[in-house]
């Protein structure tokens, strides 16, 4: 569970467990578009052949490939900053628990030149990573 602190004047609750929230639309766009681009490229280089791009589907991943009579089901997230920490969506969270076939693709330090590095995180390290509630949704 988070721990909160709540600064002298009243005014702030600080925590460090939680990932900031980001502010700059455009900047998420370019770190989202650039992870697919990367994770793509190391794919490829791997053999396969990206059969659809679901991104707009809303089915839980991103990308579909296929090499042989195999098919991966890729979730990309980009991530600024050198932590390999993100969020899942409820559908994402039932990929990890249902499809033999989903994996994500972390890129941190994605918009980095250089200094990016690409995650290949399997079914069974998601369902064993720790997990942080960042919200609540209540329903009435």
């Amino acid at each position: 569970m988070p721990t909160y602190t709540e600064s002298h004047a009243g005014d702030e609750l600080v925590t460090s467990d939680l990932p900031r929230t980001p502010s700059n639309s455009a900047r998420n766009k370019l770190a989202e578009t650039r992870a697919v681009d990367l994770a793509d490229q190391a794919l490829q280089a791997q053999g396969w052949t990206m059969k659809r791009d679901r991104q707009k589907e809303g089915v839980g991943y991103d990308l579909l490939y296929v090499k042989g009579e195999r098919e991966l089901h890729v979730e990309v997230k980009g991530i600024m900053s050198s932590t390999l920490a993100f969020n899942l969506t409820p559908k994402e969270s039932w990929r990890v628990e249902t499809d033999a076939d989903f994996v994500v693709i972390a890129v941190t330090n994605v918009l980095s030149p250089i200094a990016f590095h690409l995650h290949l995180l399997t079914r069974d390290q998601l369902a064993q990573a720790p997990r942080i509630i960042t919200g609540y949704r209540l329903k009435f």
